[in-house]
C-alpha cells in the first residue's frame, strides 16, 4: 500500500519518518518515534481556535451561555470535534474517505453517544484490496501527566474482546448502515465494508487504528505516553504498522474549550 503525506492521501501506513515535518496556516505536524504531533502554528493556538470556532458556528451549533461549565461529556465531545476537524480538513480530506461520527457533529450536547468516536472508510477507486477502515478513538485531557491517555487502550481492546455491542464486526455493521442512509452508497460499495473486518486483529489488515490524545501542550510528554499506548494496543494482536498515534497539543486547553463552547473566540 502506498505511503502518504497530508497532501496525497491513499493510506496511513508508513507515516513514521521522523524527518517528516509540515507547516500550514493553522497547524504544524511532525513525527517522533512514529507518533504524529499536531500543534498550532502560533504558541497560543489562537488562529486554530478561531478557525474551530468558525467551523462550529458554520454547523449552526447552539453555543452555551457565557459562564457555563462544561460537563465531562462536553469536554470529550469537543476533543472529538477538534480531532475531526483536523483530520477531515487535512489527512482525510479526500472525497474517497467517508466519515461516520456522532459526538463530533454535535459536540455541545450534554450526552456522549456510544460507538466509535470517528471512523473513516476509504474506498480505493479500482482495487478493493486497497480499501481501508480508519478507527480514531479520542481522549481529551488538560492534565499534563496525560494519564487519561491510558483509557485509549481499553477502547481498542473492546474491538475484539468486548461485549456484542462493542466488537468490531458489529461496529462495522453500524458503519455500513450509516453509509447507506447518510452517504447514499451503492450496494457494491456497501458490500465491500464487510470485507474490511476479520475475526481478529491478525486478519484485519485493512483496518488502521488512530489513537488520539487532545491535550494541554504545556509540560506534557505525548511521545512517551503514546508509545506506551501503541505498545499496549499492539499486544492485542495488531501489527505496529496498523497503529498511528496522534497528539494534538493545544495551549490553555481547559479555558479554551470553554471559550469554544461559549463563542469566546
Amino acid at each position: 500500500m502506498a505511503h502518504f503525506h497530508l497532501r496525497a492521501v491513499n493510506a496511513i501506513h508508513g507515516w513514521t519518518n521522523d524527518q517528516d515535518r509540515w507547516s500550514g496556516t493553522l497547524l504544524t505536524w511532525q513525527t517522533q518515534s512514529g507518533v504524529v504531533l499536531w500543534s498550532g502554528v502560533d504558541p497560543s493556538c489562537l488562529a486554530l481556535y478561531t478557525h474551530l470556532q468558525a467551523f462550529l458556528r458554520s454547523r449552526q451549533a447552539t453555543l452555551l451561555p457565557a459562564g457555563a461549565t462544561l460537563s465531562n461529556s462536553q469536554r470529550g465531545n469537543l476533543g472529538e470535534f477538534i480531532a475531526f476537524v483536523i483530520g477531515h480538513q487535512n489527512v482525510f480530506a479526500s472525497p474517497s474517505h467517508r466519515i461516520v461520527t456522532n459526538n463530533a457533529y454535535d459536540p455541545l450536547s450534554g450526552i456522549s453517544m456510544s460507538g466509535l468516536d470517528i471512523a473513516y472508510v476509504h474506498f480505493h477507486p479500482t482495487d478493493p484490496q486497497g480499501d481501508m477502515l480508519f478507527i480514531q478513538e479520542v481522549k481529551t485531557t488538560g492534565d499534563s501527566s496525560l494519564a487519561y491517555g491510558d483509557a485509549l487502550v481499553a477502547d481498542y481492546q473492546k474491538l475484539y474482546e468486548g461485549d456484542g455491542r462493542t466488537v468490531l464486526v458489529n461496529r462495522a455493521a453500524a458503519i455500513k448502515n450509516r453509509l447507506e442512509f447518510e452517504h447514499q452508497l451503492s450496494d457494491d460499495l456497501l458490500a465491500r465494508v464487510d470485507d474490511l473486518v476479520g475475526t481478529s486483529p491478525q486478519n484485519s489488515s485493512q483496518v488502521h487504528l488512530v489513537p488520539t490524545l487532545v491535550h494541554e501542550a504545556a509540560g506534557a510528554d505525548p511521545v512517551t505516553k503514546l508509545i506506551a499506548v501503541r505498545t499496549q494496543i499492539a499486544g492485542f494482536g495488531w501489527a505496529h504498522n496498523q497503529i498511528t498515534a496522534w497528539s494534538i497539543a493545544l495551549a490553555n486547553l481547559d479555558t479554551s474549550l470553554v471559550k469554544l463552547a461559549t463563542g469566546g473566540f
